[in-house]
């Protein structure tokens, strides 16, 4: 699957956008996504959460949209259920960088700084091990 994740967290829409249609993944999940993407770009959080909730419902199994529904938790300051959309990303896509980031973060911004070490070191190990290995 695409990194949708990566070329959002850079602002690539333009590659984003075009990965999309050229990954044929036409499903009511991916235009959910971005329908809440550009909802997010223009502050209505709430209704980038409402579109991200639709998308889950339908396609539970699909990791990038629990990742941003964390992320547009955190936004709404929902740090508990935003931590859980996270969790729920990780266990459908494991060590996903970015995921183990923002849950890092929001494990900080809870107060729960062991947790917070723990991802931040597992997000470090494993990007070690990726360069260790696209260097052979």
């Amino acid at each position: 699957m695409p990194r949708f994740n990566v070329w959002m967290f850079h602002n690539k829409y333009i590659i984003m956008l075009r990965q999309f249609v050229l990954s044929k993944l036409y499903s009511t999940s991916f235009f959910l996504f971005f329908l809440s993407f550009f909802k997010a770009i223009l502050g209505d959080f709430a209704g980038a959460l409402s579109d991200l909730e639709k998308a889950v419902e339908l396609y539970p199994s699909t990791g990038f949209v629990h990742f941003n529904r964390g992320n547009v938790l955190v936004k709404l300051e929902n740090f508990t259920e935003a931590e859980k959309s996270y969790t729920c990303a990780l266990r459908l896509q494991p060590g996903d960088l970015l995921t183990l980031q923002a849950r890092g973060r929001t494990h900080a911004a809870m107060g729960e700084k062991e947790k917070a070490l723990n991802d931040f070191r597992l997000a470090i190990n494993l990007a070690a091990e990726d360069r260790f290995q696209r260097s052979r």
